[in-house]
Parts: C-alpha cells; sequence; structure tokens
C-alpha cells in the first residue's frame, strides 16, 4: 500500500520520497473535486492524493461496493455517488 504524507502532518524533502510515497505540494483545503472512475486505478490514486492535499473529494463510479471501500479508505470530507457517466 502507497503511504502519502501532507506536508501539514509530516515535512519531508520532496527529492527524498521513494516510490509509492506522495507529499502534497498544493494547497486545496476548502476546494472541490469531482473524479470520474474513482473506484480504482488512476481515478482512486487521484482521489487519494486531491485529498491528502485537503480538497473535499467527490468519488464517481459504477461500483457502489468499491466506492464505500474507496471513501472508507480516504476519508476526509470524502463522498461517493454511484452512478454510471
Amino acid at each position: 500500500m502507497a503511504r502519502f504524507y501532507h506536508s501539514d502532518v509530516e515535512s519531508r524533502d520532496s527529492n527524498t520520497a521513494s516510490e509509492g510515497e506522495f507529499e502534497s505540494m498544493i494547497d486545496l483545503r476548502g476546494k472541490r473535486v469531482v473524479i470520474s472512475g474513482a473506484s480504482s486505478g488512476i481515478g482512486l490514486g487521484t482521489a487519494r492524493a486531491l485529498s491528502v492535499a485537503g480538497a473535499e473529494v467527490g468519488l464517481l463510479a459504477r461500483s457502489a461496493e468499491k466506492l464505500r471501500t474507496a471513501v472508507d479508505e480516504i476519508g476526509g470530507g470524502s463522498w461517493a455517488w454511484p452512478c454510471d457517466v
């Protein structure tokens, strides 16, 4: 499982981050983002990264079960809406 660091939580030099680690360099607190295809792959990875940066993330995908798992994993202000776009 990848580890994610938010600059407000743990300060790390971005040049020393190893593979699978992410440090937020952008402050997205107070911003809302909606991501389609967010239950797996690039969509889920993007949702994680944006959440770490402080955004409230809305996840859209077809599988309600996978979305529940993703929201539980991401936490914060994330929410899900099962749909087929």
